[in-house]
């Protein structure tokens, strides 16, 4: 399906049956991804294009744990199944299974620790996310979000919100703290993610 909506196809309709999978599709009038972006890589690692401090766009790198060409297929699975309770794209039939199990322990993050060396993140922060899913945020949200530089370790695992609204709630919570007092926001948070994750067992999904 990636490679479909890679190539300049829009999804119609999808008919599964014990032994294949049909794709109904159309040619989309102007949204052609291979006309101006190369192709998806199909290695271990690869990288995802990410909006950070400023809006400007940062390249983020992990392990892969989705399918190739996974990313153009994020637009349909929120058109067609909407977020999980945790704030997740719901039934994302995107992720391998092998990948479902690097996701729970965050191996699939471990690249982005060459991402904090080079500065693109900080320790604590919240989430670099794809354009797609930082338009689905409110504004109040998104104009302090573009002020601060994302994170490794997100407001997230401090607070285990459990719905969309509650993880928007969340990162408003950590921001305006963060404004007041920079350092003393980041090590209360830095304490309590270290709590949840060890103590608590909080996991990636």
């Amino acid at each position: 399906m990636g490679r479909l909506i890679y190539k300049g196809f829009q999804i119609v309709s999808i008919e599964e049956s014990e032994k294949e999978t049909i794709f109904i599709t159309k040619k989309h009038p102007t949204n052609n991804p291979s006309l101006s972006k190369p192709e998806s890589s199909e290695g271990f690692m690869f990288k995802m294009n990410r909006m950070g401090k400023n809006a400007e766009h940062i390249t983020v790198y992990k392990f892969r744990s989705m399918h190739p060409y996974a990313e153009y297929v994020q637009e349909y699975i929120h058109s067609h199944h909407g977020l999980d309770k945790n704030g997740k794209f719901k039934n994302d039939f995107r992720v391998s299974t092998g990948g479902r199990v690097i996701r729970k322990y965050w191996i699939d993050e471990l690249p982005m620790l060459y991402n904090w060396v080079k500065g693109d993140l900080k320790l604590i922060g919240v989430r670099p996310l794809s354009n797609q899913y930082f338009n689905l945020y409110p504004e109040e949200l998104r104009v302090i979000r573009i002020k601060h530089k994302p994170g490794l370790l997100p407001p997230f695992y401090a607070d285990l919100p459990q719905s969309f609204n509650e993880i928007v709630q969340s990162e408003l919570t950590y921001l305006k703290a963060y404004e007041r007092a920079p350092r003393q926001t980041d090590l209360k948070y830095f304490v309590l993610i270290l709590k949840n994750i060890f103590i608590h067992k909080a996991r990636s999904g």
